[in-house]
């Protein structure tokens, strides 16, 4: 399977000068108008539109698709692929297998790889090759191919013809009398057409000192043994098959059938419209009638490529495809299915791997989140990976979910700035949080922090700070994160997001439940299994929530200085949650108001004694401490 190791895009949308190389699979990601939905499109121009020479305007295309709408300089995408040994034999099939062996001794590992330049010069003149090389090998040079003499040249290397020497013995040189000599081994041969053309063009030396001399005597004179014929290539191996116009344009066509059309693009978009309420598939009708009809064929090579469809399908969903004369139908439960009723996510699954069934492609493949569930996002991931083993993949994404955790260097941010596309690769584990920042999931200043804190409101992250410095823990607070994660509603879900993001850019944390919410524990850390989430990462505010560590008596007081009012110790119920309370009595004065529970734990935290700080809260900072300081 033909690879695209590599790609350099100049002057293209935001794409001035960006260079990538990839992998079997490679995962672009970066915001939305980052430059990465260009990327792929630059590379399904190449594709589609290409040729060994020239080739007409792409269609709709404008001033508006230059780099700052400057069409001065011209487009230019230059490509590396590499072949596989099979295809090596395939793709120079017009060359005799002779050319071909010399080649690949005289290349090696070169052999393989092709690069390829082409430009578009303005919207009006279409493509043009700048360069087409074959393992450093020269085929096409300012759009035109290179002559039958320089080909020839490239083919024999200098060193096979060292040792041999075409001598002339008569004025008429070509015409006359003339014997091709191998002085390593002092045998003479008869010349031929083909001999009289390599020295022509330089690849024989020849030697006009004999002429006026009889060849018969001079050979004699000088030991050699005459061979009364021309040599065969057994004898002299650089003497291939003659490198003719055809063969040449034979090569340059079999290239271009080869590679136009080999970049598959999947758009995020779908172009199908649906009326509400209506159970029209989104898999379009045309694309289920093909996975129908190849679901009926009985045709070997297509029963082989259902299976791997099917196979797909089900192991993803989880759930058995049965064949049906007028539709396929999904069997859950004992219940059959048609597609259409399937949620959407379900649906697309078909179209995506549909679109993915031929190995001889490079894909390109744009937002799968966009129909996808976070749960169901890991699983694509996988399935990408082990897909593209046998095709090339490349995806572009905004959802850290498709990160490659695994082989960093797949990994590529695409980020904008100012009107400039600029692309970094990841090399280390640590710039993964980078791919956090240029997504903007997460405040870029946590990556000054080395450890977290996840609690529940924001109330706790005012006050944290300053129980933590009254226990003495200054030297830790700046380099502590402390991020609220949401009440009841959204708690689990807010949480599971960001110990997701936490496996891919591995920070230390812990987290700071109120009472009610102890039950989540368990239940995150059976949801995230494979994340092997420890159950010391929680701590648990064991008397309820942080306004239940408030002394009464303190709290009185925070309420006449802050809100004016007087109550006495007795007006508050201990037995009820503090927060509400002083809710109670806020609304019965009428000073409830915006912020009121943070004011109030900060001016209540700066009263308290450190006897009165919760042993909780000095847990959790001996706990950051044992991981920061790990020496004290």
């Amino acid at each position: 399977m033909m690879k695209l190791r590599k790609v350099t895009i100049n002057h293209y949308l935001s794409l001035k000068d960006v260079t990538l190389s990839f992998g079997d699979l490679t995962v672009l990601v970066g915001k939305n108008g980052s430059g990465k939905t260009s990327i792929l499109e630059a590379l399904h121009r190449f594709f589609a539109d290409f040729s060994v020479i020239g080739g007409g305007a792409p269609s709709g295309l404008t001033d508006y698709y230059w780099f700052n709408r400057d069409p001065r300089e011209p487009i230019r995408i230059s490509v590396e692929l590499e072949l596989t040994e099979d295809e090596f034999e395939k793709f120079f099939q017009p060359l005799p297998k002779t050319v071909r062996d010399v080649i690949k001794d005289q290349l090696d590992k070169k052999s393989l790889l092709l690069s390829i330049s082409r430009q578009i010069v303005s919207p009006q003149t279409g493509w043009r090759t700048e360069y087409l090389n074959w393992g450093g090998v020269q085929l096409v040079r300012d759009d035109k191919p290179i002559g039958l003499d320089e080909f020839s040249k490239i083919l024999i290397p200098e060193k096979a013809t060292q040792d041999f020497v075409l001598y002339f013995f008569t004025p008429q040189e070509m015409a006359g009398d003339r014997l091709l000599v191998d002085k390593s081994k002092k045998v003479a041969y008869f010349s031929s057409p083909q001999i009289d053309s390599l020295t022509n063009i330089g690849i024989i030396k020849k030697s006009k000192e004999t002429i006026g001399q009889n060849y018969r005597d001079w050979y004699t004179q000088q030991g050699f043994k005459l061979i009364e014929r021309p040599p065969t290539q057994e004898e002299v191996p650089f003497l291939m098959q003659p490198i003719t116009s055809d063969l040449l344009n034979n090569l340059l066509a079999n290239i271009a059938n080869s590679i136009k059309g080999k970049f598959r693009f999947i758009p995020a978009a779908r172009d199908e419209k649906f009326v509400a309420g209506m159970r029209n598939p989104i898999v379009e009708n045309s694309l289920l009638s093909s996975q129908r009809a190849l679901s009926l064929s009985t045709t070997r090579e297509e029963e082989l490529k259902w299976s791997v469809f099917r196979n797909w399908v089900e192991r993803f969903l989880g759930k058995r495809v049965d064949p049906n004369p007028t539709e396929l139908l999904v069997v859950e439960n004992d219940l059959r299915l048609p597609i259409r009723f399937l949620g959407g996510g379900e649906q697309e699954v078909f179209a995506l791997m549909w679109h993915l069934l031929d190995k001889d492609f490079i894909y390109g493949i744009e937002e799968p989140e966009n129909h996808f569930h976070p749960e169901y996002l890991k699983k694509l991931f996988n399935f990408f990976k082990e897909i593209s083993k046998e095709r090339q993949i490349i995806l572009s994404t905004h959802s850290p979910l498709l990160v490659d955790k695994t082989n960093l260097e797949n990994n590529w941010i695409i980020k904008r700035e100012k009107r400039e596309t600029a692309v970094q690769r990841l090399k280390e584990k640590e710039e993964l949080k980078f791919v956090l920042a240029e997504l903007g999931l997460v405040p870029s200043d946590i990556y000054l922090k080395d450890f977290i804190f996840f609690v529940e409101g924001g109330t706790e992250k005012e006050v944290i700070p300053i129980l933590g410095e009254k226990l003495g823990f200054k030297d830790l607070i700046d380099r502590i994160a402390i991020i609220p994660i949401g009440g009841e509603g959204q708690l689990k879900n807010y949480l599971k997001m960001w110990l997701e993001l936490l496996n891919i850019f591995p920070i230390e944390y812990l987290v700071l439940l109120d009472k009610h919410s102890e039950g989540l524990i368990h239940t995150l850390i059976r949801e995230l299994g494979e994340l092997k989430i420890d159950v010391k990462k929680f701590l648990v505010l064991e008397k309820g929530s942080i306004e239940d560590y408030y002394p009464i008596e303190i709290v009185v007081k925070t309420l006449k200085e802050l809100f004016g009012i007087e109550v006495k110790e007795e007006d508050i119920d201990s037995s009820k949650p503090m927060d509400k309370e002083i809710e109670r009595i806020l609304k019965k004065h009428n000073k409830e108001r915006r912020g009121w529970k943070v004011d109030i734990g900060k001016y209540v935290t700066s009263q308290l004694s450190e006897e009165q700080i919760p042993n909780e809260i000095k847990e959790a900072f001996e706990r950051a401490k044992k991981v920061l300081l790990p020496n004290k």
